[in-house]
């Protein structure tokens, strides 16, 4: 590859972690939904390439919804990380890494595009998290 390439990817990237990092974590829940019992309640963030012009079609963007592995932290069912260290545990707004391929998605009474994970399929806390 040449430099302009490399050059060109880089400033890719950067512009959409910009992008990405704009999206508003959620302070509370304003889906109408609670989890119960060992599942977790996450906001998704939309891929940059969900927002271009070119329109998905409903199976394809199901499809990309699915891969995504990033999300907002929103709420948590009363048995969910009960077997974790309380110090190590998403809060509230926290960008979460889950598994790919896990849980479902339902439209929240906001409009907002929420998922339904269990709790053992959050992988990571990204951030500086060393408490």
């Amino acid at each position: 590859m040449d430099t302009s390439k490399i050059e060109k990817l880089a400033e890719i990237h950067q512009r959409q972690d910009k992008e990405d990092a704009s999206e508003v974590a959620p302070a509370e829940n304003t889906s109408g939904y609670f989890p119960m019992l060992h599942h977790i309640l996450l906001k998704h963030i939309t891929p940059e390439a969900n927002r271009s012009i070119i329109k998905l079609t409903h199976d394809m963007e199901m499809r990309e919804d699915m891969g995504q592995v990033h999300a907002y932290f929103v709420a948590a069912g009363p048995e969910a990380f009960v077997d974790k260290p309380q110090s190590k545990l998403p809060k509230i707004g926290d960008q979460v890494v889950i598994a790919k391929l896990s849980g479902f998605f339902i439209t929240g009474d906001d409009g907002e595009k929420y998922r339904f994970v269990n709790d053992l399929d959050i992988v990571a806390i990204k951030g500086d998290r060393h408490e």
